[in-house]
């Protein structure tokens, strides 16, 4: 999915591929339309080889951090959500992500 930036977020278009031009006509027909676009670093996407998608790995942190299974915390996050035992609930796993926090782990827990 690529997202336009602010000034052309009222705009609808599929993407399309710059076009370089065709070097008969001196390539003067060239179309570039990538700068239309927001540009997104390789930390944004998860690695060609990555066995889980974003959504995956979100899923079973949910699952072993709120399920009563075996070897699982079983925590009620809703009920410590709404006791304001906690302050959120965020099942994170890309680093990038995390790091943007900058938690400090002496106060995590206070």
């Amino acid at each position: 999915k690529l997202e336009l930036k602010p000034e052309y977020l009222s705009a609808h278009a599929e993407y399309r591929n710059d076009f370089p031009g065709r070097p008969e006509l001196n390539f003067t027909d060239r179309l570039v339309r990538s700068h239309f676009y927001k540009n997104h670093s390789d930390d944004d996407y998860p690695a060609d080889d990555a066995i889980f998608k974003t959504i995956d790995k979100i899923s079973i942190i949910n699952h072993v951090v709120c399920s009563k299974d075996k070897e699982c915390a079983g925590l009620d996050t809703n009920k410590l959500l709404h006791e304001k035992d906690i302050v959120g609930y965020f099942p994170l796993h890309e680093t990038s992500k995390l790091r943007s926090f900058k938690l400090d782990a002496s106060t995590a827990f206070s």
